[in-house]
């Protein structure tokens, strides 16, 4: 499963890595981050083996542009914040990793598989919310002259 994850993973970040993006880093993120709670939700009910890794393919592609919209974020903070705005962002990434990881193993163990691949493609559409709300945030403070 997690071969299947670096496959798309390696394939979008070299498609990515290959061609100038005119769209603000928080727009990719975004959508990004959609593309993975949607790529995640049919997990939940598939049982065939071959689309199982299909369908973590194309999860996967949606890991490579995530990360590398992150790390372009930081070049929108504030003046001589960029480490401080780079920590917390990479912090709350690990935190939610951690607590998806647990919930998920939890889930797994007492309900079986497909309630934890739920429960993931759930806590990424919420993450993706949180993303939407914080990018309306970024552009109000973008447009207000604070960088």
């Amino acid at each position: 499963m997690f071969a299947c994850l670096a496959v798309g993973g390696a394939l979008a970040g070299t498609a990515i890595g290959t061609r100038h993006r005119s769209t603000a880093p928080i727009t990719g993120y975004l959508t990004a981050f959609v593309w993975l709670a949607l790529a995640l939700t049919p997990l939940s009910i598939v049982s065939a083996s071959p689309l199982l890794m299909v369908l973590l393919v194309c999860a996967g592609a949606a890991f490579a542009p995530m990360t590398i919209c992150l790390f372009e974020l930081d070049a929108h903070a504030p003046r001589h914040t960029a480490a401080a705005a780079m920590m917390w962002m990479v912090a709350a990434e690990e935190l939610g990793i951690a607590a998806g990881t647990v919930t998920a193993g939890a889930t797994a163990q007492h309900t079986g598989a497909w309630l934890a691949l739920f429960t993931a493609a759930v806590g990424g559409g919420l993450g993706a919310l949180v993303v939407v709300g914080y990018r309306a945030r970024l552009q109000r403070e973008r447009r207000g002259g604070l960088w």
